[in-house]
């Protein structure tokens, strides 16, 4: 095995440096593409269940019935909570082998 710097890129048995060893590190990575465009999808469905169950609040001085709506209170919390279990699904899933 030749030798190489410190500092330097694991070199090939030929000597040269070659563009392979980011390419190797590239496969070796714990999750796949599929699981990144899983979690990414995941995470704007955890957003946009805060978003829903953001809005005006009341105050002492007026009284805001819209806090108690049913798409603060029933759904934006299971819109979260789907976006949450998604992200668990695009974490553990694994894609089939050929």
């Amino acid at each position: 095995m030749p030798r190489s710097r410190i500092g330097s890129l694991p070199t090939r048995e030929g000597g040269g440096r070659g563009r392979h060893s980011f390419m190797e590190e590239k496969k070796n990575l714990a999750l796949g593409k599929i699981n990144f465009i899983m979690l990414a999808i995941s995470m704007v469905i955890v957003v946009i269940g805060f978003v829903m169950m953001s809005g005006a609040s009341s105050d002492t001085t007026q009284y805001n019935p819209e806090i108690f709506s049913a798409m603060r209170i029933k759904v934006a919390p299971v819109v979260c909570f789907v976006g949450f279990v998604s992200i668990i699904a695009g974490i553990m899933y694994r894609p089939k082998q050929k």
